[in-house]
């Protein structure tokens, strides 16, 4: 996988996605009269009699990302046999159970519709003759091919609503004082979801230590405490962590619709520094954005334990290695290009 960013000037989102390409898989299963493999080769497909039906199908699939369903196109070489009328088409989602098919006609070719990205569908077809059916065909595994993730949305930590005693200072928003979460500040965003389905939120937040390390957190109602409370990880400058909430979960998964939400965070413990926060699909995402030192930080969630090596270039053409990163146990990873603030543009990819 190659993942490029172009170095921003504000907070920006690049997610990998093969919404864009049609996905080509192209099978020729043949089956032995006995039900045995046969050789692969093209050539007629089609004998009757006793033998069962020798069919090559071939597979090309798209994904639709606007109505978020995908569609396959099975297509056959016509049968030598006299008598043929027509072509039936089976399909299901597990090998040798076929719960819908599709008449194809006396044609070569038929698409499948509605269906399910990212699931694996089995294919088999047989022949007609007016009211006599072939045997079926040997099976053809196809993996629908995954939809575009949703885009995530990030914002700058003082760009929304905020009230005291939430203070913003150098681009930062925090709480210099601790209070229960009836006295707490309340910082508010407003954002709009497209694509509806399952999401987290992450911030790149700076956690100094024990007694400066929380906030509670959540979208479209008011938190409540003590369950969604967000104990941030400690560290030692601002970086990329997920919310979550004391239910002993990795991360907290917000269910959202289609249309508009609200982020609600309120102050907790003195000291909590955020500096943005992105809604983001539950899935691999990759982010890049500006600290407020000016150093570019690569952010995303990935594979848990996957090692990516990071590459950088100024012109596209000539790439150096400037480092590795290592997605957690979290699934979140981050890489900041400590020389990116004496560059005037600069481009990344991550290397697998």
């Amino acid at each position: 996988m190659i993942l490029f960013v172009a170095k921003p000037d504000r907070a920006a989102t690049l997610q990998a996605s093969r919404c864009d390409l049609a996905v080509s898989n192209s099978m020729w299963l043949l089956t032995h009269p006995e039900g045995r493999p046969g050789s692969l080769r093209p050539g007629p497909l089609l004998a009757w009699g006793a033998t069962a039906l020798l069919l090559a199908l071939i597979l090309l699939g798209s994904v639709n990302c606007a109505q978020a369903q995908a569609t396959a196109t099975v297509n056959w070489n016509p049968s030598p046999s006299g008598g043929v009328t027509g072509y039936k088409v089976y399909y299901g989602l597990l090998s040798g159970v076929y719960t819908a098919s599709v008449a194809a006609g006396n044609t070569t070719s038929v698409t499948l519709t509605g269906l399910v990205p990212g699931t694996t569908i089995y294919v088999a077809a047989t022949a007609l003759a007016g009211n006599a059916e072939s045997a079926l065909s040997g099976e053809v595994v196809y993996p629908v091919p995954a939809g575009r993730p949703a885009p995530s949305l990030s914002f700058a930590a003082i760009s929304g609503s905020f009230t005291q005693p939430f203070v913003a200072v150098g681009g930062v928003l925090y709480q210099p004082l601790e209070t229960t979460l009836a006295l707490s500040g309340q910082a508010t965003y407003d954002f709009t979801i497209t694509t509806p389905g399952q999401y987290i939120v992450t911030s790149m937040v700076y956690a100094p230590d024990a007694g400066a390390n929380s906030a509670f957190v959540n979208i479209d109602s008011q938190p409540t405490d003590p369950l969604m409370i967000w104990d941030v990880s400690i560290s030692t400058n601002f970086v990329q962590q997920t919310v979550t909430w004391r239910d002993g979960l990795a991360r907290h998964i917000f269910n959202l619709s289609a249309g508009n939400h609200q982020l609600i965070v309120r102050g907790r413990e003195a000291g909590t520094q955020f500096a943005t926060f992105t809604i983001s699909p539950a899935d691999a995402t990759l982010q890049l954005s500006r600290l407020p030192g000016g150093q570019a930080a690569l952010t995303g969630m990935a594979k848990v334990g996957h090692t990516y090596t990071v590459q950088a270039s100024t012109n596209l053409q000539k790439w150096a290695s400037i480092g590795t990163v290592t997605v957690d146990n979290t699934g979140n990873f981050q890489f900041i290009d400590p020389t990116s603030t004496t560059l005037k543009s600069r481009f990344y990819r991550f290397m697998e």
